[in-house]
């Protein structure tokens, strides 16, 4: 596989009530803050959700 340098990719942000954007580049996103759901679309008009991982992990520090 060759890397890809991509340029055009698009970043989205809504509601989960509304409209995805179609005719979009491939490789773009949407992000359903209501939901906190992201989507990516690899043709440009169909959305698929992805796995997103947190960056904050819970910890518990004690100051004793």
């Amino acid at each position: 596989m060759a890397v890809k340098y991509e340029t055009t990719i698009k970043r989205f942000t809504g509601l989960s009530t509304d409209t995805k954007p179609t005719s979009v580049p491939a490789g773009s996103y949407f992000w359903e803050y209501d939901t906190n759901i992201l989507f990516k679309t690899y043709d440009g008009t169909n959305w698929l959700s992805q796995s997103v991982k947190s960056f904050v992990t819970p910890t518990t520090i004690d100051l004793n």
